[in-house]
Formats: structure tokens, C-alpha cells, sequence
């Protein structure tokens, strides 16, 4: 994508060797209001084999783009799943390739003859889980000072996911490699049995999913669910989250609807509960939809989408041994927990703070 805006390039993909004279596959090309799909023949694209209506609008200069790809085992289906901004648009299933590329695939970019090359720069990579990838120093190492006081600057880390982007919620385990020291953020933590999470704050998974504007909603945004066909029974958006303990959880919603109650939450990869909504009044409350013993670690809230006109403030972890009144209060906010990198202004107990996405310090 240029920055003078789109031109007629896509994406090639499933190609069967990399001479562009005779090479096999597909074009998957995003433009205006449809998403299709064409066969590559012998090194040109020629017949388009499928067209769908995408659910977002024609992405422009500086939007990425991503396909993602599954083969079902037993019949070699092609799914082709299109995303804009990591946003679900469209989806193409295809019957099995008529070709054979064996077991390795290749991909690139395909581009009409009639223009000069205007594709400025483009970025292949395997996402693997789409969680992080690496870890390294940012700052705060080869420190000296007195014994028994706090380091001057904090030691702080940076996580970054598959595509080099600084990853928030990686878990990190800090430990000392040689010597004797006090992790003083690590070791001086409280849990107080609540975790509260904004729901735009986590991942959206489909156009459905919108975030919008509200001064009654915690920090002013929320998600709402709209229509489109064919969304049913699809995971909407999900929301990571860490509990420091084992403990048995319950999980609250706060929520807004005049008319449509229904929908399905699950965590992790569990089987999902179905939950009607009890306050169709179209105001802002609190309504507990699950409960779960969770262990010591990262996991994530999954909503489901089975009726669509349904807002989505925030959620609510908290051990089921507290008292919970909230009414139709906004709620909390937190924890910053010392081990999981965020987005906020995380190392407030030193010299120097971040402000950065995938970062964390330790004191």
C-alpha cells in the first residue's frame, strides 16, 4: 500500500515455487467493496474463482492487511480469512488447489503490469500463537550502587510479538542470576482478590465489534455489538487477563441493552456458557456471567455473539469470597500487576518513566 493510497496489488498466496514465470496459486485482492479471489496461472492471475461483500470499508494508505489461511485435514478446503487492521472483513472457502505445491508454500505480492512499482515496502512473517515472541534489555543494566538501597533507575524490559510490536500482557518471570537482591515491586505486591479490565482495552475479533463513545461508560469508550449476517455464534472480542493466585473466580459484566439479552462467554479455550441478560432498561449495569476456578496465570474473557444491539463496558475478575456491590457504578481500575507488561505510565516509583506498550520495570 503506497501512501498516494491503494493501487491494483494483493496478496499472493499458496504459490507452488518461487519462479513468477511459471509459478501456481492464488490473488486474493481487497478493493472498493469486495474482497475476491483469482487462480494464478504459469505466472499471471487470470479467472476470479470467488467475490464477497467485505464488512469494513476499502482500506487505505497506511492500513494492514493480513490473510490468514487454514486447509482442512480431510477434504483440503482453503479457507481464506481477510483481516484490516487486525479487524475480521471477509471470508473466501475454497475447494481443494488444484495443484500439488507439495510441503512448502510461498507467498508475495502481486501487482498490475500497468503501473511503476508503487508498493513502497511490504512485511512477511509467521505469527505462530500471536503472542509474544522475544524479550531484551531496554535500559537500567550494568547499575552499581550502595548495599541495601534501591538501585537508581529501574531495570526495565522490553516484549515484542512476531512482527517486531511491543506486545501488552506478556508475563514475565524476574529472577536474580547471580548474588543476592530484593525485587521490591515483586516481593511488596498485594493481591486484593479484584481485577478489572475495560472491554475496548482487549482485542477485537470481528466488524461487529465497535468501538464507540459514551461519557457514562468507564473511561469514556465502550464495544458495541451491531448487525451484520451471518455473525452468529462468533466470538466477538476477548479480553486478556492475569490472576496471581488459585482461586475461584467470580466474573461480572457491566452492560447497557433495551431489547436483546442474549449471549455466550467462555475463558481460554473452554466450553462457553449461555447468559441472558437480566436489565434491559438501557442503562449501565452490572450482572454477574460466570463462574470459575482459575489458575495462577494469563488467561482470557471470550464473548460470544448470539444477539446482536448489546454494549460492553467492562468486566470484573474477583475472588468469590468478596463482597461485590457495584450497582451501576463505573467500578475500579487495575491492578497494575509488576509482572505483566502494559500500556501505562508503569515504573512510577523511580527516575525515569515509560510510557511505551510491552514494557515493564522492576525496582
Amino acid at each position: 500500500m503506497g501512501t498516494d493510497g491503494a493501487i491494483t496489488a494483493g496478496h499472493a498466496v499458496l504459490l507452488d515455487n518461487t519462479d513468477p514465470s511459471i509459478m501456481n496459486g492464488y490473488m486474493i485482492l481487497r478493493r472498493s467493496s469486495v474482497l475476491s479471489l483469482f487462480e494464478i496461472n504459469n505466472g499471471g492471475y487470470g479467472a476470479k474463482l470467488k467475490e464477497v461483500t467485505g464488512a469494513l470499508n476499502q482500506p487505505i494508505a497506511g492500513d494492514e492487511v493480513k490473510v490468514e489461511i487454514t486447509v482442512d485435514e480431510a477434504t483440503n478446503d482453503q479457507t481464506f480469512d481477510f483481516y484490516i487492521n487486525d479487524i475480521f472483513d471477509a471470508q473466501i472457502v475454497m475447494p481443494a488447489a488444484s495443484y500439488n505445491p507439495g510441503t512448502t508454500w510461498y507467498s508475495g505480492i502481486v501487482q498490475h503490469s500497468a503501473y511503476d512499482n508503487w508498493i513502497e515496502d511490504f512485511t512477511f512473517f509467521y505469527e505462530g500463537s500471536g503472542g509474544p515472541e522475544s524479550i531484551s534489555a531496554y535500559s537500567g543494566g550494568d547499575q552499581s550502587g550502595p548495599i541495601q538501597q534501591q538501585l537508581p533507575n529501574p531495570v526495565v524490559v522490553q516484549v515484542l510479538d512476531a512482527a517486531g510490536e511491543p506486545y501488552e500482557g506478556a508475563l514475565l518471570d524476574f529472577q536474580i542470576a547471580q548474588g543476592t537482591a530484593r525485587l521490591d515491586d515483586l516481593e511488596d505486591f498485594a493481591f486484593d482478590g479484584y481485577i478489572w479490565r475495560e472491554a475496548e482495552s482487549g482485542n477485537i475479533l470481528h466488524a461487529a465489534a465497535k468501538v464507540q463513545e459514551d461519557e457514562n461508560a468507564s473511561n469514556g469508550e465502550y464495544i458495541y455489538l451491531d448487525y451484520i449476517a451471518g455473525t452468529r455464534e462468533k466470538r466477538m472480542f476477548e479480553i486478556p487477563f492475569y490472576v496471581p493466585e488459585n482461586l475461584n473466580y467470580n466474573i461480572y459484566m457491566r452492560y447497557k441493552t433495551n431489547d436483546k439479552d442474549d449471549f455466550y462467554a467462555g475463558i481460554d479455550n473452554g466450553d462457553s456458557t449461555h447468559v441472558t441478560l437480566t436489565n434491559k432498561n438501557n442503562v449501565w449495569t452490572w450482572q454477574k456471567v460466570l463462574n470459575k476456578t482459575l489458575t495462577k496465570g494469563l488467561h482470557t474473557f471470550n464473548y460470544i455473539l448470539w444477539e446482536p444491539y448489546i454494549s460492553v463496558d467492562k468486566i470484573l475478575i474477583v475472588d468469590n469470597t468478596k463482597t461485590v456491590n457495584l450497582g451501576s457504578s463505573q467500578g475500579g481500575s487495575g491492578p497494575d500487576f509488576p509482572n505483566v507488561t502494559d500500556c501505562r505510565w508503569i515504573c512510577i516509583h523511580a527516575c525515569y518513566i515509560w510510557n511505551r506498550c510491552g514494557y515493564k520495570c522492576c525496582h
